[in-house]
């Protein structure tokens, strides 16, 4: 969460304005052991597994009815 999403919270809760700036509340965050990370855009292996496992699956299935004339598939 960005400093200014945790001040609107603030904010939002207690029902009046943040009494001090935001990089006030950085250094306020950092003295009780909040430390400031990078979001890192990735995705998950094993979501990323079990979807390519589904899809060979379904795959797999459309073929076997397309060799049995129930459907026909274009590529």
């Amino acid at each position: 969460m960005s400093l200014r999403r945790i001040a609107q919270r603030i904010e939002s809760v207690h029902g009046e304005p943040l009494p001090c700036r935001v990089e006030t509340l950085a250094v306020a965050l950092k003295r009780t052991g909040f430390s400031r990370k990078r979001a890192r855009y990735s995705l998950k292996k094993s979501a990323t597994s079990r979807t390519s496992l589904m899809k060979a699956i379904t795959l797999s299935k459309l073929q076997k009815a397309a060799r049995d004339g129930q459907c026909r598939l274009i590529y």
